[in-house]
């Protein structure tokens, strides 16, 4: 698997150097907004290489390697999870050198939140994608982002009130939303590996 990552990571360098840099220069300024951009959008780069692979008649190559379809999909997942985690590592750093201090709690577990909205949303592209393909997976992306954003609104609604009680949810079971998108990563992994297994190149 790990040549299979490589080969993505060196995919992203070539053809997305703009997009790399914004990202890193966004992760890194202090903003609250910015924060949630990046972690929004970074979600969506499994589906670009999975385009790229589209585009090059990859998936096609892949299969004559030694490469189980198994590690084909889950090298996608394990590339997305990673990007992700370094935007958020970006993301603490940048605070740090504006701030000069450490984010506190409230502020690891907002990062967190959306760490977790992030890798929630590549579980329910990548499926998509793998069955239908690219430019299905992109609308679905689409249709996503509106949800979270309204979610996000109907929770600040109401002065307030509902994110209050979202937050004492949070508080009172800090280990659900990992939790939940734990399981939901794992359902779509087993989802776009039997899609995969089924698929005729």
């Amino acid at each position: 698997m790990k040549g299979l990552l490589l080969k993505d990571f060196y995919i992203l360098i070539k053809q997305m150097k703009l997009v790399l840099l914004l990202i890193m220069l966004f992760a890194l300024l202090p903003q609250f907004s910015y924060t949630t951009f990046v972690l929004v959008y970074v979600s969506v780069i499994p589906v670009t290489l999975l385009a790229y692979d589209e585009r090059s008649k990859w998936n096609k190559l892949a299969l004559t390697m030694p490469y189980t379809r198994s590690e084909i999909v889950l090298s996608k997942y394990v590339f997305g999870i990673l990007f992700i985690g370094s935007a958020a590592l970006l993301v603490f750093i940048g605070n740090y050198i504006y701030t000069g201090v450490f984010m506190d709690v409230s502020e690891l577990k907002e990062l967190l939140l959306f760490s977790c909205i992030s890798i929630a949303t590549v579980s329910l592209l990548l499926p998509v994608v793998f069955k239908f393909g690219v430019e299905k997976g992109r609308i679905l992306f689409i249709l996503i982002t509106v949800f979270f954003s309204a979610l996000l609104a109907f929770i600040s609604s109401d002065n307030g009130a509902l994110f209050d009680k979202f937050t004492l949810f949070t508080e009172q079971y800090p280990f659900f939303i990992p939790l939940f998108t734990a399981v939901l990563l794992a359902l779509s992994i087993l989802t776009s590996v039997s899609i995969y297994i089924k698929k005729d190149f």
